[in-house]
C-alpha cells in the first residue's frame, strides 16, 4: 500500500501503553512516540508526520488540548483521539474544536486501529492532491493574466512588478503575515487597465502626481481588476485588498477584514510611493507623503527601510540574443518603427521575451537595450 511507510506520531504518557502501541504499529509504518503534549508538538515541528495518535488522559495538557494545538500549526496532519468511555463528551467537543479526523474508544483492536489510520492517510493524500492541483492552477491563471498584461500594456506590466516588491518588503519591515496574498494583490493591481482605452492608460501611467480625477479613474480599473481577479478560486480576498486599496494613503480602506484593511492600505502606500519616487527618488518621495500625512507613521518608517534593487543596480547595455528572464529592464525597449514592447522597470518573462522576438523579425527593435543586474 502506498502509506505503508507513513511517518505516525504516537502520544501517551504511559510509556508500556505507549510500547506496546508503537509495537503493533511498527510493521507497517515508521513510528515516533512522545510522552507529553509538548514533546508531541515538538516532534511535528521537527518532523513531517502524516497521523497523529494521542490518548485523551494526561497530566498537563490532555489529548483535546493537544490535538487541537496540533490542529492550529500543524493543519495537514491527520489526528486521531484515543478515549475512554467516561471521556466521550470531551472527545466530542474535541472534534468540534480540534478537527479530529476519528475518536476510538478504548480498548481499540489491532484492525479497527489500522483500518482507521488507513483511511486517515488516503484522505490526506487526497487532500494534498486537491491542493497541488490547486495550487498549479492557481499559479497557472496569475502567470497568464500577468503575461496578458505584459503584451497590453507593458507600462502597467512594469509598476506592477515593482508594487509586488515594495509591498513584499514591507510586510517584513511590518511584520505583517502577508501569506502570499499581499504581493499577489500587488502584481494583480494593474491587470484592469487592459479594459481602458490606450489614452487613458498613458495619462494614468505618466502621471507621477494624479488629479482627483484620476484617482477615481485609478478606482474603477482597481474594479474591474477585482472583479477579474475574484473569478478565481483562492483568491477572494485578494481581489477584496485590490478593489479597495484604490488611493487609501488618504483614506482608510472600507474593508471589514483586518487582513484586506491592512493590506489594502500597505498597497496603496506603495503605490503612492512608486508614483513620487520615479519622480522624486526615494528619500524625497517619502518625505513629499509624510508632509501630507500618507499612509501611517508605521508604514512610511517601513518605507525608508526597503532594500529595492532598482534604485542600486549594476547596469549594462545588451544586445537582445544576450537577454534572459529575470532581468530588469533601465529603459523601455521599442521596434524601429516606435512602437513600445517593454516599459522601464519591467521584469523580463519567457513570454516577453518570445514577444520582443517576434516582433524584431517583422519590425526590427532598437539595441542595445539598457537592463539591470545583481551586483556580483
Amino acid at each position: 500500500m502506498s502509506n505503508e511507510r507513513a511517518t505516525l506520531l504516537l502520544v501517551d504518557d504511559e510509556e508500556s501503553l505507549l510500547r506496546s502501541l508503537a509495537a503493533n504499529l511498527r510493521r507497517s509504518y515508521k513510528i515516533e512516540t512522545a510522552t507529553s503534549g509538548n514533546e508531541g508538538l515538538a516532534k511535528l515541528a521537527s518532523l513531517d508526520i502524516a497521523l497523529v495518535i494521542s490518548d485523551m488522559r494526561m497530566p498537563g495538557m490532555n489529548g483535546a488540548e493537544f490535538l487541537a494545538r496540533a490542529q492550529r500549526e500543524h493543519e495537514r496532519t491527520v489526528r486521531i483521539l484515543l478515549t475512554g468511555q467516561s471521556d466521550l463528551e470531551s472527545a466530542i467537543r474535541a472534534i468540534n474544536e480540534g478537527r479530529i479526523f476519528r475518536f476510538l474508544t478504548k480498548p481499540v483492536s489491532p484492525a479497527v486501529l489500522t483500518a482507521t489510520i488507513e483511511e486517515g492517510l488516503r484522505v490526506r493524500a487526497l487532500e494534498d492532491a486537491e491542493r497541488e492541483l490547486l495550487e498549479k492552477t492557481l499559479t497557472s491563471s496569475i502567470e497568464v493574466l500577468t503575461d496578458v498584461l505584459a503584451m497590453v500594456h507593458p507600462e502597467c506590466f512594469s509598476r506592477a512588478t515593482r508594487l509586488r516588491a515594495i509591498v513584499t518588503q514591507l510586510c517584513k519591515q511590518l511584520r505583517v503575515d502577508s501569506d502570499w496574498q499581499l504581493p499577489i494583490a500587488a502584481l494583480l493591481s494593474q491587470l484592469g487597465f487592459v479594459a481602458l482605452d490606450p489614452a487613458s492608460v498613458e495619462r494614468l501611467s505618466s502621471n507621477n502626481d494624479p488629479s482627483d480625477e484620476d484617482r477615481a479613474e485609478y478606482a474603477k480599473q482597481s474594479k474591474v481588476a477585482a472583479k477579474l481577479v475574484a473569478a478565481i478560486p483562492r483568491l477572494e480576498t485578494v481581489a477584496r485588498i485590490i478593489e479597495d486599496h484604490g488611493d487609501c494613503t488618504t483614506a482608510q480602506p472600507g474593508a471589514t477584514s483586518k487582513k484586506i484593511h491592512v493590506g489594502a492600505h500597505i498597497l496603496g502606500a506603495a503605490l503612492d510611493f512608486d508614483r513620487k519616487s520615479s519622480r522624486l527618488g526615494a528619500t524625497r518621495a517619502i518625505q513629499a507623503m509624510r508632509s501630507v500625512g500618507a499612509a501611517t507613521p508605521g508604514i512610511l518608517d517601513a518605507l525608508e527601510q526597503v532594500d529595492l534593487p532598482w534604485f542600486k543596480a549594476k547596469v549594462e547595455e545588451l544586445t537582445l540574443g544576450e537577454l534572459r528572464a529575470g532581468m530588469v529592464l533601465r529603459e523601455e525597449v521599442r521596434t524601429s518603427g516606435g512602437t513600445l514592447l517593454a516599459a522601464s522597470g519591467t521584469s523580463l518573462t519567457e513570454v516577453l521575451l518570445t514577444r520582443i522576438r517576434n516582433f524584431a523579425r517583422n519590425d526590427g527593435v532598437v539595441e542595445p537595450i539598457v537592463v539591470e543586474t545583481a551586483e556580483a
